[in-house]
């Protein structure tokens, strides 16, 4: 099924996906803030390993929109 959004069909997607999409982001955004003060304060460890967690979610983040974009 599709949804036609000026004049291209959208595909209708499950809007907790879309939810999920937006918490990963926001996730994503907390986590960069975070490891901007880790490497501020000179916390080498802290900012490698809030990177991997990024690293983890924009994974994440890109199979969801996958997903989404498929009409999962």
């Amino acid at each position: 099924m599709s949804l036609s959004i000026g004049g291209y069909a959208a595909p209708m997607t499950d809007p907790r996906m879309a939810d999920h999409e937006m918490g990963l982001e926001l996730q994503i955004v907390e986590l960069v803030e975070q490891r901007t003060r880790a490497e501020v304060q000179g916390r080498d460890d802290d900012a490698r390993g809030i990177q991997g967690e990024i690293d983890f979610l924009q994974a994440e983040l890109a199979q969801t929109a996958e997903r989404i974009s498929r009409g999962a």
